[in-house]
């Protein structure tokens, strides 16, 4: 059984759905505090007149160490900020082929009851996931009483939830022990995803590693799912 382990990102790239598409089991690393290497969980890279730019949700700022915890971030409630990140996105978007299909999703995600970013970030992941047709088992780590840390913790996710084989992003190796997972009897798989160009409305070279909305509004569920699985 292929497991893989990654925070709740918002509105993540292509390479997080790659990662999906090839485990069995995916674990929303959720229970741990949030660091300026997580700055993902609130923001990531769209097209905005052919530009790239930070789509970026506002957070309520964190007064202790709990609440810097990621399944304890809360959205800010700031009308006129989250609707200026609605409409910019609306703006950037409205004219691609599949924006009718894919908006949805953006206002689904704010209009959802949770202040939970962790929450919001999850829902919006499954729901992306289920409209690919991706047939992913989901799991929380704040469901599976963990007792570790670092590279321990990541092992201890895999015995808990019955992993035999760690698919891992390429940048593990600069801070998880190797050895570890050998000494469990865990095979390591690392991703080394390659990003794919698919045809992007409103530039004259292709721009990688932007929000699978950018990539959704120009080819579709159909188009993601066909350079997701090959």
């Amino acid at each position: 059984m292929i497991v893989s382990i990654h925070q709740p990102n918002f509105f993540p790239w292509l390479g997080y759905f790659e990662k999906i598409s090839r485990s069995d089991k995916f674990v929303f690393l959720d229970h741990v505090s949030a660091t300026r290497t997580q700055a993902y969980l609130k923001r990531v890279e769209v097209l905005v007149c052919g530009k790239t730019k930070w789509s970026t949700i506002p957070l309520e700022k964190s007064t202790s160490s709990k609440k810097s915890i990621i399944n304890r971030m809360k959205i800010k409630d700031n009308q006129r900020l989250l609707g200026k990140h609605i409409n910019t996105l609306k703006q950037s978007y409205s004219k691609h082929p599949h924006f009718n299909e894919i908006f949805p999703l953006i206002t689904d995600y704010h209009d959802m009851e949770s202040s939970s970013i962790s929450d919001r970030n999850i829902n919006f992941i499954i729901n992306v996931t289920n409209e690919l047709g991706f047939d992913i088992e989901f799991v929380k780590s704040s469901d599976l009483n963990l007792n570790t840390s670092s590279t321990d913790m990541l092992i201890e996710i895999l015995s808990k939830v019955g992993g035999g084989t760690y698919l891992c992003g390429g940048g593990a190796q600069g801070y998880q022990e190797d050895w570890k997972f050998k000494i469990a009897n865990i095979n390591l798989l690392y991703q080394d995803f390659v990003p794919f160009t698919y045809c992007q409305l409103g530039v004259d070279k292709f721009i990688p590693s932007l929000s699978i909305i950018d990539a959704l509004m120009n080819i579709g569920f159909d188009g993601v799912r066909r350079i997701l699985v090959r």
